[in-house]
């Protein structure tokens, strides 16, 4: 206190220096005005009212920050100069009037015009300010506005960009949704064709036992093969279920069942097959062996006509022994002979018929083939047999007759020697005459004797 009065008691012809924020404040206020008319007095009073304030722009909260401080700054003064109208009140007095006194007033009242000036001005600023902060905030928004229909425009480029994809995009999914359903379509035809043939091939092969079911001999098989088809007809159902799934796993399920049935229609066609060949064979061995029961009933009547015929034969060689001119021993030996033989013959033939009758019915149709070619076989030995009976019957019927004729023969021959014998107890020397006809008559008989032989 005591210094600043001292410092107001001290003439001076130039006016005591203003504070060093107050000289500040009036320095920058005097720049502002000077430059208030100028094209760029806005940024100078922006931007140039803080103290050390750096060159160039700057933003809208450094304004906001500038205005706040000039507002303290002059609160600040105001209160100086209330102190200092105080302090001079006290330091005046009617005792120290002088002109310096006054001189100061002055300088102090001046000072404080200019101080109201310069808030009164500031006042014009702060509201040229807000001006300018509104029309600022208007450019910027319209700035931001013009940027986002800028960005606006950019985005709804890449919306129709997009939009042009998202049509694409729908145009390749419609295609591919129709790709898929005709594919899943023909997917569907596919295994539905498959599974029709299954059940196809499966009626036909149910059908076909079925026709054979009636076969007692194979009726047990046959069963089982109709049941197992049954039991396709059941994975048929499967399939079908499997097949709408439309998934992985199904699929490959299906795929396995598929190949299982395939399996079991190859062993369908293979038993069929072999069932089939089997009662073809039967049916083939049934009529064989009707035709061989057939043959070997001819045979058997055949047999017994050779038989009936072969006994009347040996009945009639029999009689033969005891015809007078067969009555001497080679002809006996060569009847016992033949007799023999047809013995023999027949025998033999009875045999191999009764062998006949042994074959087995259930065998192959070759075997039954060969018995029947045996049977005719011996038929036409039997044939053969009968033909040499005759022939045998004949030579005896042959021999008969030379009999015959040689008794005829042998009779002029017993006459003559019987007359011979008598005409030679009439004469006395009929050697030479007789020796003469025995040598004739002996080789009559001899040529006689030579024919039979030959017959």
């Amino acid at each position: 206190m005591v210094s600043q009065l001292a410092c107001l008691k001290e003439p001076s012809p130039e006016p005591n220096p203003i504070p060093e924020g107050l000289s500040q404040v009036q320095s920058r206020l005097g720049d502002v005005i000077e430059s208030d008319g100028k094209k760029e007095g806005r940024k100078k009073v922006r931007y140039e009212l803080l103290p050390n304030n750096p060159v160039g722009p700057r933003s809208s909260e450094e304004d906001v920050e500038l205005c706040y401080s000039i507002s303290k700054l002059l609160i600040r003064f105001s209160l100086m100069n209330q102190l200092k109208i105080k302090l001079i009140t006290e330091i005046i007095s009617p005792d120290r009037k002088n002109q310096n006194c006054f001189r100061i007033l002055k300088n102090v009242f001046l000072r404080e015009e200019k101080i109201q000036d310069a808030i009164n001005y500031h006042q014009q600023i702060t509201q040229v300010v807000q001006t300018v902060e509104f029309q600022e905030k208007r450019i910027q928004k319209d700035e931001a506005l013009q940027q986002q229909i800028v960005t606006y425009q950019s985005y709804n480029s890449k919306l129709e960009e997009i939009l042009q994809a998202q049509n694409r995009l729908k145009t390749h999914i419609e295609e591919a949704n129709k790709s898929i359903q005709q594919t899943d379509k023909q997917f569907l035809d596919k295994h539905q064709s498959q599974i029709q043939e299954l059940n196809d091939k499966l009626n036909d092969y149910q059908e076909k036992y079925q026709y054979f079911s009636t076969n007692q001999k194979y009726s047990i098989q046959i069963t089982q093969v109709i049941n197992q088809i049954g039991q396709a007809f059941c994975y048929l159902n499967n399939l079908k279920q499997l097949i709408s799934q439309r998934t992985l796993p199904a699929y490959q399920q299906y795929t396995q069942i598929y190949s299982e049935i395939q399996q079991s229609l190859k062993s369908f066609e293979k038993q069929h097959s072999q069932l089939h060949q089997k009662i073809y064979n039967d049916e083939q061995i049934q009529l064989k062996n009707h035709e061989r029961i057939k043959t070997l009933e001819m045979t058997k009547n055949q047999l017994d006509q050779f038989n009936q015929q072969m006994n009347q034969f040996k009945e009639q060689v029999k009689n033969l022994i005891k015809n007078e001119y067969c009555n001497n021993e080679t002809t006996r030996n060569l009847i016992n002979n033949k007799l023999k033989n047809m013995d023999q013959n027949i025998k033999e033939q009875n045999e191999q018929f009764d062998k006949f009758t042994q074959f087995n019915q259930e065998d192959k149709c070759e075997n039954i083939d060969e018995q029947i070619k045996q049977l005719e076989e011996f038929q036409g030995k039997l044939k053969e047999l009968k033909a040499n009976n005759q022939k045998i019957k004949k030579f005896l019927l042959q021999i008969i007759n030379y009999e015959i004729g040689l008794e005829n023969i042998c009779r002029p021959y017993n006459q003559f020697n019987l007359n011979f014998k008598q005409l030679n107890q009439q004469k006395k020397n009929p050697r030479k005459e007789l020796k003469m006809n025995q040598a004739f008559w002996i080789d009559m008989k001899k040529t006689s004797n030579t024919k039979c032989t030959v017959i």
